[in-house]
């Protein structure tokens, strides 16, 4: 074995960067070997004996070529090789590397990963390659390439350490020739202090100062692990430690305790836990969980989301002011934005309008929206929000402002247009203050009137579902509007449809289809007791902006019903008036009528008394009610018809017939006083 030594070392001469030998010198024969030669080969031997030929850590070699295989645990497939040109030094009993590469093989045998540094020591014993020089690193396919200062390679293991000063750059696609800037766009550069490569578990992990970014996001953390697929792409990426995430686009910040990030072919989303936080420096928020889809550029919060947007920029979530009343005064610190509650909140950016972005979203589960400076609220299941324009709840949706409410089954509300509507069992509540502008309120005659309304009184209606538009609240059908206060019901008033007029006041009601309206028994000043039924097939009011009524119009099968009952009357009086038609105006800053004109067969009875006539007028400054239209009065003793016109004087307790009539007579009156044949002025 020694002469075959000695002979090699003799024959051959070896070129300190090639791996080759260069054979034997020209023109000159083998000389024998000194024993200096022969304890050099000796300790070569030894050397190579120790560094165990047979063992998968490759052995010392040479001066030159340096190869070390790694071998798949439990098989004979290649995996890796480490090879570079250098030196063995016989005192460390470690391999000297000028250069130095590892490659790293598919399952093909096909090299997918590549490492090359240079001034590396390789050590037999601990099986590493150790160097304090720049490293790179690059994958076949030229998708990742990384470098950094420093390294530690571990060939038990196959695992990578490096220790300064790390750089990667990670194309999301395989790269374009020649590159596009859709391309470039897609390029994710990541910079850290430290960086270690595990892989078994194929996973990527950098320390210290970590940032990546890209050409819309930057990431910074203290630690970040990149999760690669059998295919050498990436798959997943995940942060810790102080996670800030900033949109340079939106010029938006999130920040978190964690974050993952997930790239496929066609998913590419960022999740962030530990309650993050996002704002925009005019919106802000905040969940237990974020997850943004960059691909749609959409941001999805779960677990107690909150999203706070400024009026200005999400107008349409200061919802359903149908009564169109100037906001309250914003409590003292109160923010002037909108905040959206829920369990779920998925934000998506809509396009730029005057330069800002409006935001959509879509809420779920335990919604809430609530306007910060003006007090009104919404609750619901459900909530889509459309940017800057609509607004729909669902899910037994409740909206409130002050002492105003509504709800439903479902709620909508256009903030370019204003409208409105509510469906499925809709109920809107409302002081009855609130329906009048209170500085019109300059008469005594109206500070009267208006202090018979209590403060608590309030309306409420009932319908199946609400339209509301340019001051129009549109109520259908099977409608009831209920007068209240906190002790009883004072008033109703049924319909098929009722329309609402509305400003900065009421203006005006309309009813039609089966119009019944009933006001409770209530006390006069004169100690009477009265109440009032009305029917018709149409009704229409008109308010005066201090709240009093101005005209009142009721048309088709009118049925008028009063009952009076002086405080000494044992039983109420019931005075009735049917005709087909009924108006009444009211006098000036009060509730009391003026005139009143009823047409089409008019019918008014008393008890056991009467009159019919196809007009009947009544002034309150003449005091006189007035029928024409060939009139005939009923009297328990007789009748009087053919008459032109007959007048009543209430207060005189006198009427006048005038024209051509005939009397027929049971039996003599007693007296001329017929005063009680037709109702007395409320």
């Amino acid at each position: 074995m020694t002469n075959v030594i000695s002979n090699n070392l003799f024959m051959t001469r070896h070129n300190p960067v090639s791996s080759k030998p260069l054979g034997p010198i020209a023109g000159k024969p083998a000389a024998r070997p000194s024993r200096c030669q022969l304890a050099l080969a000796a300790a070569a031997f030894i050397a190579m004996y120790h560094g165990s030929l047979a063992q998968t850590a490759g052995a010392p070699q040479p001066p030159g070529a340096f190869t070390v295989p790694v071998y798949e645990e439990g098989s004979s497939r290649v995996i890796a090789v480490l090879h570079g040109s250098g030196r063995f030094d016989l005192k460390t009993s470690r391999q000297v590397l000028d250069t130095v590469q590892v490659d790293y093989r598919d399952a093909l045998g096909k090299t997918n990963m590549v490492m090359s540094g240079k001034n590396c020591i390789y050590d037999f014993k601990s099986k590493t390659a150790v160097s304090s020089e720049p490293l790179r690193v690059a994958t076949s396919d030229a998708r990742l390439q990384l470098e950094g200062i420093g390294f530690v390679w571990y060939q038990t293991n196959k695992n990578l350490v490096i220790s300064n000063d790390v750089r990667t750059i990670v194309r999301k696609r395989p790269p374009a020739t020649p590159p596009t800037q859709e391309q470039n766009d897609d390029l994710i550069e990541l910079r850290a202090d430290r960086f270690a490569f595990d892989y078994n578990s194929n996973l990527l992990s950098y320390f210290g100062h970590v940032k990546l970014q890209d050409s819309q996001f930057e990431v910074a953390c203290d630690t970040l692990t990149i999760r690669r697929s059998a295919t050498n792409t990436i798959e997943e990426v995940h942060a810790t430690g102080g996670v800030v995430v900033s949109n340079r686009l939106e010029r938006s910040v999130t920040t978190a305790q964690t974050a993952s990030y997930v790239l496929r072919d066609n998913e590419e989303r960022l999740e962030l836990l530990g309650r993050p936080r996002w704002t925009d420096s005019v919106r802000n928020g905040e969940a237990e969980r974020f997850d943004i889809d960059r691909r749609r550029n959409t941001l999805v919060a779960a677990g107690q989301a909150r999203l706070a947007i400024p009026r200005d920029n999400a107008r349409g979530l200061s919802i359903l002011d149908f009564a169109n009343q100037s906001f309250p005064p914003a409590a003292t610190g109160a923010s002037n934005v909108i905040e959206v509650r829920a369990n779920f909140l998925r934000i998506e950016p809509q396009a730029q309008a005057q330069g800002r972005t409006n935001y959509a979203f879509l809420a779920e589960t335990n919604v809430s929206i609530l306007d910060v400076a003006s007090g009104a609220a919404a609750t619901a299941e459900r909530a889509v929000f459309g940017g800057d324009s609509v607004l729909e709840l669902s899910g037994t949706p409740v909206w409130t402002s002050g002492k105003r409410m509504l709800r439903a089954g479902t709620l909508s509300y256009d903030a370019t247009t204003g409208a409105f509507a509510a469906q499925t069992n809709a109920l809107v509540r409302f002081p009855l203050l609130s329906l009048t502008q209170s500085s019109a309120s300059n008469t005594t005659a109206v500070a009267k009137t208006m202090a018979s309304i209590g403060t608590n009184d309030c309306i409420e209606i009932h319908s199946d579902e609400i339209a509301y538009s340019d001051g129009r609240a549109v109520f259908r059908p099977s409608v009831k509007a209920i007068w209240m206060n906190e002790n009883a019901v004072l008033g109703t008033l049924t319909c098929t449809e009722l329309v609402v007029t509305y400003s900065k006041y009421l203006e005006r009601l309309d009813a039609q289809g089966g119009v019944v309206f009933d006001r409770e028994p209530y006390l006069q000043e004169d100690g009477k007791t009265v109440a009032v039924h009305l029917e018709c097939d149409r009704m229409s009011l008109k308010v005066r902006p201090e709240g009093v009524p101005d005209r009142l119009g009721l048309d088709g099968n009118v049925v008028a019903v009063l009952h009076e009952r002086p405080a000494s009357a044992p039983k109420p009086t019931v005075k009735q008036l049917l005709c087909d038609s009924l108006f009444v105006s009211f006098g000036p800053g009060s509730n009391l009528v003026a005139q009143a004109e009823a047409t089409g067969t008019v019918l008014i009875r008393q008890q056991d008394r009467s009159a019919r006539a196809n007009h009947a007028q009544y002034s309150d400054s003449t005091g006189k009610l007035v029928l024409t239209g060939n009139p005939v009065i009923t009297l328990p003793e007789g009748t009087i018809s053919g008459a032109t016109e007959v007048s009543w004087e209430p207060a005189a307790s006198r009427y006048t017939v005038s024209g051509k009539f005939l009397s027929r007579w049971k039996r003599l009156p007693l007296s001329t006083n017929l005063s009680d044949l037709t109702t007395r002025k409320p």
